[in-house]
């Protein structure tokens, strides 16, 4: 598959409240949850697309309870989507996937 950075660009939105953020980040982790099995193929993991919809929870669940400024939410969500769109690209190595599922 051909890498086409523009496919996944968005505008930034930045968030004026907190029912604005829950959304938002809602939003964000179905987008990753839908993903799981595509990120499994597109980089030959060889886990199942369950392990990685699970490390995927953990790392929304994380922040649930310890972002309490809207600003930072504001980053945070501007990461998440920075971050899928480098992984949905290709952009990511082989080390960076071990790392975040727990191998190294």
């Amino acid at each position: 598959m051909a890498t086409i950075p523009a496919r996944l660009a968005k505008a930034t939105k930045s968030i004026h409240s907190w029912e604005e953020a829950r959304s938002a980040s809602l939003a964000a982790y179905r987008t990753w949850y839908r993903s799981a099995p595509e990120i499994v193929q597109l980089y030959g993991l060889h886990v199942s697309p369950t392990l990685v919809r699970m490390k995927i929870r953990q790392d929304f669940e994380r922040n649930r309870e310890t972002i309490t400024d809207l600003s930072v939410m504001n980053i945070m969500l501007l990461k998440n989507h920075q971050e899928f769109q480098e992984t949905m690209n290709l952009w990511k190595q082989e080390v960076s996937w071990n790392e975040w599922i727990g191998w190294v």
